[in-house]
């Protein structure tokens, strides 16, 4: 069994030496890199948080179409630990599809170290995700509003447990 560290810095070694030249707008990010698919792991959060993602599910099916037609067009956001922040759709649509790695850009938080900031960035960054206008918020997390009731209970579950530790 390989240690963390060893799978932190072989995954930090697989990034620095497939960087691209592609240009990004934030600095704390790093350049949009090309890594092997089973580097990239999805947040265990996520579907806490989301509904999981199936391969019926009518707009993975499009996703899944556009990527075997076009590549991945917008790459995932990653923590510097290879965790999914942004992108649990397209890392899914281009397993779907078969594609062997995809285009990411690394962000300096890690998931391992800093739990709560990671969730906090994961809500924000798929914010996106409820797209029914019809929906009302249903609470508030970060200044940003909230649409599913499960975001809400299990943010309220995080911060109750935050409170409790000694």
């Amino acid at each position: 069994m390989t240690s963390y560290s060893a799978q932190q810095s072989s995954f930090h070694t697989l990034a620095s030496n497939r960087e691209t030249s592609l240009p990004f707008s934030d600095p704390e990010l790093d350049p949009v890199r090309v890594l092997p698919l089973a580097e990239v792991r999805p947040a265990l959060e996520n579907d806490k948080i989301y509904s999981a993602i199936t391969s019926d599910d009518p707009e993975v099916i499009e996703l899944a179409r556009s990527i075997q037609a076009r590549g991945v067009q917008d790459p995932l956001l990653v923590s510097r630990d290879g965790y999914i922040i942004s992108g649990h759709c397209r890392r899914f649509a281009a397993q779907l599809v078969g594609l062997k790695e995809v285009p990411v850009r690394i962000h300096p938080i890690s998931r391992i170290t800093n739990q709560e900031e990671f969730l906090k960035l994961l809500v924000e960054m798929n914010s996106q995700r409820i797209k029914s206008t019809s929906v009302q918020p249903v609470g508030r997390f970060g200044g940003r509003y909230i649409f599913d009731k499960r975001q809400v209970e299990y943010l309220a579950r995080q911060r109750e447990r935050e409170r409790n530790r000694p």
